[in-house]
């Protein structure tokens, strides 16, 4: 497995993704400029996830998916290099803590077991389009 630069081209092929597992498209602008794209050695892509810088000591890791036709070993291996990648960026640019807003149960699953404290559990999430 291997990780790229997420690219504009790779946009359906995540819309894609997030539908199949059921979950609302995100519209191109919520996206970060820093993408994580992991593929496998043939280049089929595995999962996506973005890193998002803040002004503050905290950096925000969003929208994980993982391609669902993957085996739980490609998901889990993905995902795991997806957060090391996101933490490496972090930890370079002087962040203190990652936070990442969840609602999907596996993906809670994951983050808890490996080192992610939940947070505020009765939080709802509110956007809205400014332009």
């Amino acid at each position: 497995m291997r990780y790229r630069q997420y690219e504009l081209s790779d946009y359906e092929t995540v819309v894609g993704w997030w539908e199949k597992h059921g979950w609302s498209r995100v519209h191109e602008y919520a996206l970060s400029d820093e993408g994580i794209f992991i593929e496998d050695n043939e280049g089929n892509g595995l999962a996506c996830g973005w890193y998002g810088r803040t002004n503050s000591k905290s950096a925000l890791l969003e929208w994980l998916v993982t391609n669902p036709n993957n085996t739980n070993k490609q998901s889990f291996i993905s995902l795991k290099m997806i957060e090391q990648i996101a933490s490496t960026f972090a930890v370079n640019e002087g962040y203190k803590l990652l936070f990442m807003f969840l609602e999907n149960n596996g993906l809670m699953k994951f983050m808890e077991k490996n080192g992610w404290m939940k947070g505020d559990t009765k939080m709802n999430i509110y956007t809205k389009g400014i332009a």
